[in-house]
């Protein structure tokens, strides 16, 4: 928090100098204009100003930042989802007997369980998961 604060004094800051800047070079362009050659040079000295090596501006980056808060979240909200997907299967499952679509299986297949069977097997069109035969 402290390094935003301070951020946004080095903004204001900048904002400033920016201004400061603009007004100088609004007072250069008609100094060029002159006839005045030595008044010119007098005069455009004092205008300007090197900044000096305080007064640039210094922000530090924390290079040691870690996500690992982040992934954990993520992996507990991919769990729940998970979840609640099992949870929802079983209820659709429920309905599809409760219609009379029985072998409705509340069993869980990963995709790739499902394509390695060469024969064409019935899903359930609501859930799409493989009938059972009615024994």
């Amino acid at each position: 928090m402290a390094e935003v604060s301070r951020a946004e004094g080095l903004l204001e800051r900048l904002e400033q100098e920016i201004a400061e800047l603009k007004k100088k070079d609004g007072e250069l362009e008609q100094l060029s204009h002159t006839e005045d050659h030595i008044h010119f040079l007098q005069i455009s000295k004092s205008l300007y100003v090197p900044p000096g090596p305080g007064d640039l501006p210094s922000i530090t980056i924390n290079p040691h930042i870690s996500f690992e808060a982040v992934r954990k979240r993520v992996s507990e909200l991919k769990e729940r989802l998970e979840d609640v997907c099992k949870n929802e299967m079983s209820k659709i499952c429920k309905a599809c007997r409760a219609v009379g679509i029985y072998g409705c299986s509340t069993e869980t297949r990963k995709p790739s369980e499902a394509r390695g069977t060469a024969a064409k097997v019935e899903t359930c069109p609501l859930c799409m998961k493989p009938l059972q035969k009615k024994l």
